[in-house]
Protein backbone atom coordinates (compact mmCIF):
# COMPACT_ATOMS: atom_id res chain seq x y z
CA UNK A 1 0.00 0.00 0.00
CA UNK A 2 1.51 3.29 -0.97
CA UNK A 3 1.42 6.40 1.21
CA UNK A 4 0.19 9.27 -0.01
CA UNK A 5 1.21 11.58 2.52
CA UNK A 6 4.73 13.40 1.64
CA UNK A 7 7.98 12.01 2.92
CA UNK A 8 8.30 15.35 5.61
CA UNK A 9 4.97 14.01 7.51
CA UNK A 10 5.13 12.11 10.58
CA UNK A 11 2.25 9.54 10.71
CA UNK A 12 1.92 10.96 14.23
CA UNK A 13 1.65 14.57 12.43
CA UNK A 14 -0.76 12.98 10.61
CA UNK A 15 -2.98 11.98 13.01
CA UNK A 16 -2.82 14.93 14.85
CA UNK A 17 -4.25 16.86 11.75
CA UNK A 18 -7.21 14.42 10.87
CA UNK A 19 -8.04 15.09 14.89
CA UNK A 20 -7.80 18.80 14.47
CA UNK A 21 -9.53 18.95 10.79
CA UNK A 22 -12.49 16.59 12.28
CA UNK A 23 -12.91 18.73 15.47
CA UNK A 24 -13.27 21.50 12.83
CA UNK A 25 -15.83 20.51 11.16
CA UNK A 26 -17.66 19.10 14.08
CA UNK A 27 -17.89 22.58 15.62
CA UNK A 28 -18.61 24.21 12.26
CA UNK A 29 -21.86 21.75 11.94
CA UNK A 30 -22.55 22.67 15.84
CA UNK A 31 -22.35 26.25 14.99
CA UNK A 32 -24.30 25.65 12.18
CA UNK A 33 -26.94 23.72 13.52
CA UNK A 34 -26.79 24.33 17.32
CA UNK A 35 -30.78 25.43 17.30
CA UNK A 36 -32.03 22.51 15.84
CA UNK A 37 -29.56 20.39 18.36
CA UNK A 38 -30.72 22.23 21.43
CA UNK A 39 -34.21 22.37 20.49
CA UNK A 40 -33.68 18.23 20.14
CA UNK A 41 -32.15 17.47 23.37
CA UNK A 42 -34.87 19.90 24.83
CA UNK A 43 -37.52 18.03 23.68
CA UNK A 44 -36.43 14.39 24.44
CA UNK A 45 -34.92 14.95 28.03
CA UNK A 46 -36.92 17.94 29.56
CA UNK A 47 -40.79 17.46 28.63
CA UNK A 48 -42.24 15.53 30.90
CA UNK A 49 -44.06 12.85 29.41
CA UNK A 50 -44.76 8.91 30.96
CA UNK A 51 -42.48 6.56 30.36
CA UNK A 52 -39.17 9.42 30.24
CA UNK A 53 -36.99 9.40 32.29
CA UNK A 54 -37.58 12.89 33.25
CA UNK A 55 -41.28 11.58 34.20
CA UNK A 56 -39.81 9.38 36.42
CA UNK A 57 -37.41 11.69 38.33
CA UNK A 58 -40.61 14.12 38.56
CA UNK A 59 -42.92 11.65 39.48
CA UNK A 60 -40.84 10.31 42.51
CA UNK A 61 -37.93 12.17 43.58
CA UNK A 62 -34.83 9.79 43.79
CA UNK A 63 -33.18 12.14 45.69
CA UNK A 64 -34.30 11.39 49.37
CA UNK A 65 -35.26 14.77 51.01
CA UNK A 66 -33.86 14.78 55.07
CA UNK A 67 -35.60 17.40 57.67
CA UNK A 68 -33.88 18.12 61.36
CA UNK A 69 -35.59 19.89 63.86
CA UNK A 70 -34.05 20.69 67.12
CA UNK A 71 -36.04 21.68 70.19
CA UNK A 72 -35.23 23.82 72.98
CA UNK A 73 -36.41 23.23 76.66
CA UNK A 74 -35.94 26.22 78.85
CA UNK A 75 -34.26 24.84 82.39
CA UNK A 76 -35.14 28.22 84.29
CA UNK A 77 -38.27 29.38 83.15
CA UNK A 78 -39.49 30.70 86.73
CA UNK A 79 -36.79 32.42 87.18
CA UNK A 80 -36.49 34.13 83.44
CA UNK A 81 -40.00 34.96 83.91
CA UNK A 82 -39.98 36.58 87.16
CA UNK A 83 -37.03 37.40 88.00
CA UNK A 84 -35.80 38.36 84.36
CA UNK A 85 -32.53 35.99 84.31
CA UNK A 86 -30.62 34.62 82.01
CA UNK A 87 -32.44 31.64 80.51
CA UNK A 88 -30.74 28.30 80.55
CA UNK A 89 -31.81 26.16 77.43
CA UNK A 90 -31.07 22.65 76.94
CA UNK A 91 -30.88 21.45 73.19
CA UNK A 92 -33.23 18.38 72.10
CA UNK A 93 -32.17 16.62 68.77
CA UNK A 94 -31.39 16.62 65.72
CA UNK A 95 -35.18 14.65 65.24
CA UNK A 96 -35.08 14.12 61.68
CA UNK A 97 -37.75 12.92 59.49
CA UNK A 98 -37.44 11.76 55.67
CA UNK A 99 -40.07 13.07 53.71
CA UNK A 100 -41.34 11.43 50.34
CA UNK A 101 -43.52 12.97 47.85
CA UNK A 102 -45.79 11.28 45.11
CA UNK A 103 -47.31 12.77 42.19
CA UNK A 104 -50.93 10.76 42.26
CA UNK A 105 -54.14 11.41 40.31
CA UNK A 106 -52.35 12.31 37.09
CA UNK A 107 -54.67 14.60 34.58
CA UNK A 108 -52.72 15.55 31.29
CA UNK A 109 -54.37 18.34 29.28
CA UNK A 110 -53.84 19.23 25.70
CA UNK A 111 -52.16 22.04 26.13
CA UNK A 112 -48.95 20.01 27.58
CA UNK A 113 -49.58 20.73 30.91
CA UNK A 114 -50.55 17.98 33.90
CA UNK A 115 -52.26 18.35 37.07
CA UNK A 116 -51.75 16.17 39.94
CA UNK A 117 -51.90 15.86 44.14
CA UNK A 118 -49.10 15.88 46.05
CA UNK A 119 -49.49 12.62 48.34
CA UNK A 120 -46.34 13.39 51.02
CA UNK A 121 -45.56 10.85 53.29
CA UNK A 122 -43.14 11.16 56.59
Amino acid sequence: MKCLLPPSVTPKQAAIFATAFMQVIFGIVTLLCNKTIFNSLLKSQLVVKEGTKTFEAWQETPIPVYTKFYFFNMLNADDFQNNHGKPILEERGPYTFREVEHKVNLVWHDDGTVSYHRKKLW
